[in-house]
């Protein structure tokens, strides 16, 4: 354990040169006589700078009031006789960094039970006047700057206790933009240093006096503490504060993996209370006629707000808008369907409602191929992507149309149209049919052979066998850290 010491150096010493110490007399007798005076240490609690400091000590006798040690402390701080009319010493005792008690001033120090090595804590506090009146005296502000002003003090300590409880349960939080819902060039990483009191609203406030952003537009995400990536969107609770947002209890060890000391955050273009009322749907969009070699399809993954009583047609008229598409009346019908493993599920109606679609399904939207507008649905197949094995399924499915009496060498040719490879690339790919009753069993096709008669029923499959490209990429993206 170790031993601390302090050393206090005399203010005063005797002619022999013997330290005098205010609190012992020495006697006649030479014995030396401890008499009434007590050691007060004394912090200072700047409120300008929010800093709490150690500004020396001073000895006063027990039977002095409280408002008696105002002098020494002027001082001692060089702030002259006396401060201006409109503001005073407040004084607080520091029985422990949990415990700060106001002493009142006309009391005295023994009957405020102050005795030897105790600490008192003091601040420069305005007299009891209206904000505004002290900060247009003090700052000679206009009707504006007093507001801005006075908005920017609130997020100050303007009391000693207020600021030692800060202290006790302050907490530096880092903050990023979300790496996929946010632009981080727009919106740089930064740190708060906050009390793990305060509320989820007051939290949500600090951080968009950070960005410059209107508090109601943001949403927190907590951060996995393996892979540094956003776990779960924070909600907005009524008894919810920092402490218990980042070291939730009552859930076993599932806070452990949560990060206590960052969040991500998302700006959004809506209030969070409109968006409890949106569903959010991951879709990727397809473009027509354009690919790359590596995903046969080009996609754009979005994100899209649609209201929970919405349906399809709603769903796609934000595809519209998002995306910045021409309308269907211009360029053609748009159709959204559902896949599952990476095989084609189902087409949905127009009017099929958002909030039934499968979170477990992914959501795909492409315009009709114009061989395809007018045609009936059961005069296609479900085209997917696989290598070696009808199971190792990868890539986009998608529909294709069946043409009566054409041959396969023709119909190769609107498939490398629709999949939009050319060349050697389209040449290395194989085609099969597949049918669910015997799916491991690939039945390859030949130039001469006939689609429309070899596809008999909903069951069957069209399997094109070829290398996954997309597999090395999606293994050499890894996990985004959060330092």
């Amino acid at each position: 354990m170790a031993l601390r010491l302090w050393a206090e150096v005399a203010e005063e010493t005797a002619p022999d040169g013997k330290a005098i110490w205010p609190t012992h007399e020495p006697q006649q007798n030479g014995i030396v006589v401890k008499n009434d005076l007590i050691l007060l240490f004394l912090k200072y609690f700047d409120i300008e700078s929010q800093t709490l400091r150690g500004v020396g000590h001073v000895y006063i006798s027990k039977e002095k009031k409280v408002e008696e040690l105002v002098p020494l402390i002027l001082k001692k701080m060089g702030w002259g006789e006396k401060l201006p009319s409109d503001e005073k010493i407040s004084l607080y005792e520091e029985i422990k960094p949990t415990m700060i008690e106001s002493l009142k001033p006309k009391q005295s120090l023994k009957a405020a039970e102050l005795q030897d090595g105790d600490v008192l804590c003091f601040q420069r506090s305005p007299e009891r006047k209206s904000e505004r009146n002290i900060l247009e005296k003090r700052l000679h502000l206009n009707e504006k700057q007093v507001s801005e002003e006075a908005t920017r003090k609130s997020d100050r300590v303007e009391d000693a206790r207020e600021y030692y409880d800060f202290l006790h349960h302050k907490k530096t939080v880092k903050f990023h933009a979300h790496p996929t819902k946010c632009d981080a060039a727009q919106f740089p990483p930064f740190e708060l240093v906050l009390n793990s009191k305060i509320s989820y609203d007051v939290l949500t406030e600090r951080v968009a006096a950070q960005l410059e952003w209107e508090p109601t537009h943001l949403r927190l995400w907590t951060v996995n503490v393996t892979t540094g990536n956003p776990k779960s969107a924070v909600k907005r609770g009524s008894n919810q504060t920092l402490q218990s947002i980042l070291n939730p209890t009552g859930f076993g060890n599932l806070n452990a993996s949560q990060r206590t000391d960052a969040f991500y955050f998302e700006v959004l273009d809506i209030s969070l209370a409109e968006l409890d009322t949106k569903k959010n749907i991951k879709i990727t969009w397809l473009t027509e006629g354009i690919t790359k070699e590596a995903s046969c399809i080009q996609q754009d993954h979005l994100d899209l707000l649609v209201a929970k009583n919405g349906i399809i047609e709603d769903l796609i008229q934000a595809l519209i808008k998002r995306a910045d598409l021409t309308d269907e009346a211009e360029s053609g019908r748009i159709r959204v369907y559902e896949a599952s493993q990476h095989k084609f599920y189902r087409e949905l109606k127009r009017d099929y409602p958002v909030i039934s679609l499968n979170d477990y399904t992914n959501l795909y939207a492409e315009r009709v191929p114009e061989d395809e507008v007018h045609v009936d649905d059961t005069n296609t197949i479900s085209v997917f992507h696989f290598q070696g094995e009808p199971n190792r399924a990868h890539g986009v499915p998608f529909k294709f149309l069946l043409i009566e009496g054409e041959k396969f060498a023709d119909t190769k040719k609107r498939l490398e149209k629709r999949t939009g490879l050319k060349g050697k690339s389209f040449e290395k790919i194989k085609i099969a049919l597949i049918r669910r009753t015997h799916f491991s069993k690939p039945h390859y096709l030949e130039d001469d052979d006939e689609l429309w008669s070899i596809a008999s029923g909903d069951d069957d499959y069209l399997g094109l066998d070829h290398v996954d490209r997309t597999r090395a990429l999606r293994n050499g993206v890894g996990d985004l850290f959060l330092r």
